[in-house]
């Protein structure tokens, strides 16, 4: 099929301009100022932006007791604008061949979205075999979850044993050391415990170890998340030192703040957990300034019975926030709309950056000939209230519920197809593809 993307205003890899785009099956094949194009349906863009389709690197779609699965979850992707999402499994959900390989065909039959697979979560020495096939496979990065896995000589193993693969280590940085000290004693009734369980010393001591240890085994790493401007701060300085080291925020770090545990109790709950409203201010700077690389949803399905659990004991809730559906119109919303951040690096943030980081870059992530027809229109006048009664992640429940955004996602496209047209998915299940990271042969 060809189409003709027709008057919007275009965020190409060259910049951003009022030009009509080129698409012939699934790739992007030209730009050009004609009105038409033979044989082309034309897609009406006027007064859009049309925008790379969204990159996330963080999903955890995949929850084995829950009833999302990649069809609902991709559904919420595209919903969302997001093109390509990374799925990262549970306790060493997909850290051998055969698992992986497994795990590829059960979301090649339901995904809606493009996706790519986060090998991990490392919590054995067994899962360290199968490294070296898994990167093959095109895993863009493998996964240490440091509250399951602390041990300082068990990290140094798992980096060295990624730098062999070339595939970096993606970490959640907390000490488990501390958050046991600092839990004593504490009223979990109150939700706020929480957050008092695992103070900011808690990522900052976890961030320093392991740059160190990244130092010393000559190791690539990924901070899964950031919730303290001390730990972008950290890792610039390690980058400074030839560190290769890379950061993510999410949107509940930027938008909500340790307050929201008043309203929102175990809806809000997350790891790390939210901060002090100060420290917003400061990672949309750091963010605006490229200190931390990109943003990502780390979306996480749980029933909302399962949240009600932690209303009378805030640990019996588990920890995560469902956000494939809003990150984008979020981060555009609070970031653009705001003055934090200009659409250029909107654009990085949820596209370019997470997809060069991944290892899917040129092929995702940008509008340039010989990419994939990625993208989605936005407008950005469009006023909304967020209402998860008609999400489509089977979680149900937002802690942004009721919020009036600026800046709607109209329609996305995954390699030339439509798969959301701003009310309801129009492909079948299995539309979307595996997508191997290309690292190795970039490196």
């Amino acid at each position: 099929m060809r189409l003709i993307v027709k008057g919007g205003t275009v965020a190409t890899e060259k910049g951003i301009s009022k030009i009509n785009m080129l698409v012939d099956s699934d790739k992007i094949v030209g730009f050009t100022l004609a009105e038409t194009w033979n044989e082309a349906l034309v897609v009406d863009a006027a007064n859009m932006f049309v925008l790379p389709g969204a990159v996330d690197s963080h999903t955890h779609i995949s929850y084995p007791e829950g009833k999302e699965d990649f069809f609902t979850g991709t559904s919420a992707a595209a919903a969302g604008g997001f093109t390509t999402v990374v799925d990262m499994d549970h306790k060493s959900g997909c850290t051998t061949e055969k698992k992986y390989r497994e795990k590829i065909d059960v979301c090649q039959l339901k995904a809606i979205t493009d996706f790519g697979l986060s090998a991990g979560i490392i919590v054995e020495d067994t899962d360290l075999e199968e490294l070296d096939s898994l990167a093959r496979l095109g895993t863009p990065y493998f996964k240490l979850f440091m509250p399951l896995k602390s041990e300082y000589d068990f990290i140094c193993q798992t980096l060295t044993a990624c730098k062999e693969t070339g595939i970096p280590l993606g970490i959640h940085a907390e000490d488990m050391t501390l958050i046991n000290y600092f839990s004593n004693g504490l009223d979990w009734s109150d939700p706020i415990s929480f957050v008092r369980s695992r103070p900011e010393v808690s990522e900052q001591m976890a961030t320093a170890a392991v740059l160190e240890m990244a130092d010393y085994c000559q190791s690539s790493v990924h901070f899964c998340h950031t919730s303290t401007a001390k730990t972008a701060e950290l890792i610039i300085e390690a980058k400074k030192r030839g560190i290769k080291a890379t950061i993510e925020v999410q949107p509940h770090f930027l938008i909500l703040d340790e307050t929201s545990f008043a309203e929102k109790g175990p809806y809000v709950k997350t790891t790390p957990p939210l901060r002090s409203s100060n420290i917003k201010d400061i990672l949309w700077r750091q963010l605006a300034a490229g200190i931390i690389d990109f943003v990502s949803s780390d979306h996480f399905y749980c029933a909302q019975t399962e949240k009600e659990m932690g209303l009378k004991d805030i640990r019996q809730a588990p920890a995560g926030i469902p956000g494939l559906e809003y990150a984008v119109a979020l981060t555009y919303h609070f970031g653009v709309n705001k003055g934090r951040i200009d659409l250029k690096r909107f654009v990085q943030v949820i596209a370019e950056a997470p997809a060069r980081f991944c290892g899917y870059y040129p092929q995702k992530g940008v509008l340039a000939v010989g990419s994939d027809a990625d993208f989605i229109l936005f407008n950005p006048e469009e006023e909304w209230v967020i209402d998860s009664s008609n999400m489509f992640s089977k979680a149900g429940y937002s802690p942004y519920d009721g919020l009036c955004l600026k800046g709607k996602i109209k329609r996305t496209f995954v390699r030339g197809t439509e798969v959301y047209d701003g009310l309801s998915i129009k492909v079948s299940q299995g539309h979307g593809r595996y997508i191997p990271s290309k690292r190795l042969n970039r490196e």
